[in-house]
């Protein structure tokens, strides 16, 4: 299944290329988005810890009660929500500053590997965790929910719930994503159910020699078409994702939901299908879901085309619901030449481009997919590149994707269950939660040296994720100029920082044992 995924991934880029080819995307002009539509640049269900880390484990910072108010009267004050978007940042219930650094995972994978090595599911989260990462995106797919109409898999709902727990009691942040790659089953791919579409279009169906042409095919373009005018469709899309929702809406680590993946546009008006047909769907999406995930984001998409055209056109400032924008990245040369050509400028701009349409949206940003297939000649130069360009803008990133095999994008190698050998450039040190607003991040790769300010609010510590690697090293801590020994949470793999008072801060961590691999 890994190398089914990988080339599903290494087609999607090339789909977005030739479909923004065709389209003409790109001639829109600036980057920013507004209401005048202007163009910016995976079922085996093992035991469950029943206590579980939660987002407010600390006290919820809430305002004083007025002094007239007698003590054992409730206040008014309404709780504040797990999650929250502001400024350009996720913030949880707390008021600490969220950095989502993550990788994808895919159920449908896991459910695999527990058949033919029956303790590796329960090892995949402790996995992550334990390396560098906060976060999954967790791939979930609407067929195996609903294969046939009306009939909800209830074993497969026990399956994500378990996954998704056992994730959180990793301490890992879940955000869950509803997946489609070629839009469903009925053209032989996760996504969709076959009972969505026409019977006339699967058997008019004929395969391209080229995977991704097959997108734009009439059967398959009929299909998305179909569903994207249909509204009878997305209560039934939405009501699998409900009902996956109500199984971990009391998993405090669970952030919020993806509604689709990679949203294709059929033989829809690019220039209408963000505005009038995707950003519609997310708000059905988000008052749908939103009813029994409360208090969670909503990680939303462009059009697929964005990874090549940096062009969207839903209207911004969103308001309807808390949401982060959420895109896919693929380097052109990386994807399909296997070799980054070294230009930081031009990653830099696509980054920046992917800011400022989140910042014309009122998101923070967060790209969904992102990485390279491990063929890829300098693909550690390309990472750290990118992951520079991330950090300078406390931008979140999930990593494609937590899969085994010898090529491609999965990251974990066949025989060892390790990472792949360009791990040096991904498990890195990074603040997950800041008690107050950040101002600088980097992590300096060959220095080994990681720098965090920020503005602390003299309420909530902060903590910093410490991979695997640099615990085993030597390493040192300095604090607001003092050399310290910060404690570290239960499972040793995040710092914390106690919380002093409101003002400005420095954080540095240098490993001085050099990468082992």
């Amino acid at each position: 299944m890994a190398g089914h995924i990988d080339s599903l991934r290494t087609s999607s880029l090339y789909l977005s290329l030739i479909v923004a080819t065709l389209a003409a995307l790109g001639s829109a002009g600036s980057a920013g988005c507004g209401g005048d539509r202007s163009a910016v640049g995976p079922d085996a269900v093992a035991d469950v810890p029943a206590d579980l880390p939660t987002a407010d484990e600390a006290p919820d910072a809430l305002p004083d009660t007025p002094s007239d108010t007698p003590s054992d009267t409730p206040s008014d004050i309404p709780e504040p929500p797990l999650y929250r978007t502001q400024a350009g940042r996720i913030v949880d219930r707390q008021g600490r500053t969220l950095i989502l650094r993550g990788i994808n995972v895919a159920s449908g994978d896991l459910v695999n590997w527990a058949s033919e090595f029956p303790e590796f599911e329960a090892n995949v989260f402790r996995h992550i965790a334990d390396s560098g990462f906060n976060a999954v995106r967790f791939v979930i797919n609407w067929d195996r929910i609903e294969p046939e109409k009306d009939q909800i898999r209830t074993d497969y709902l026990e399956t994500v719930q378990a996954q998704v727990r056992r994730a959180a009691a990793q301490g890992l942040y879940v955000f869950l994503d509803m997946h489609q790659d070629m839009y469903g089953i009925g053209f032989g791919n996760h996504g969709a159910p076959a009972w969505s579409c026409d019977q006339a279009n699967y058997d008019a169906f004929e395969p391209q020699d080229i995977w991704f042409m097959t997108y734009f095919t009439a059967p398959v373009s009929a299909c998305f078409d179909g569903f994207w005018k249909n509204h009878d469709l997305h209560a039934h899309q939405q009501e699998a994702a409900r009902r996956v929702a109500e199984t971990v809406a009391d998993v405090d680590l669970v952030v919020g939901f993806d509604p689709v993946n990679e949203p294709f546009p059929g033989t829809i008006d690019f220039d209408t299908f963000d505005s009038d047909y995707l950003y519609p769907f997310y708000e059905e999406f988000a008052a749908s879901v939103g009813t029994v995930l409360p208090g969670r984001l909503f990680f939303i998409e462009p059009a697929v085309t964005f990874s090549a055209s940096q062009t969207c056109y839903m209207p911004g400032p969103i308001t309807a619901f808390q949401g982060v924008f959420a895109p896919h990245y693929y380097n052109p040369g990386v994807e399909m030449q296997k070799v980054w050509d070294g230009d930081v400028g031009a990653l830099s701009t696509a980054v920046q481009t992917a800011q400022d349409v989140a910042t014309g949206l009122g998101m923070p940003l967060a790209f969904g997919e992102m990485g390279g297939a491990r063929e890829t000649s300098n693909l550690g130069d390309y990472l750290e590149a990118f992951f520079g360009e991330l950090d300078a803008r406390f931008a979140g990133s999930f990593l494609w994707i937590y899969s085994r095999g010898t090529s491609g994008f999965g990251m974990i190698e066949s025989q060892t269950g390790g990472w792949t050998t360009h791990a040096r450039a991904y498990l890195r040190p990074a603040p997950t939660a800041v008690g107050g607003v950040p101002t600088k991040y980097s992590w300096d790769v060959d220095q080994r040296v990681m720098i965090l300010e920020w503005a602390d609010d003299g309420r909530n510590g902060t903590e910093v994720m410490l991979p695997a690697w640099i615990r085993a090293a030597p390493f040192t801590c300095v604090l607001d100029n003092e050399l310290v020994v910060p404690a570290t949470n239960a499972a040793g793999n995040r710092l914390l920082i106690p919380a002093a008072p409101a003002g400005p801060r420095t954080f540095r961590l240098t490993a001085t044992a050099p990468w082992p691999g």
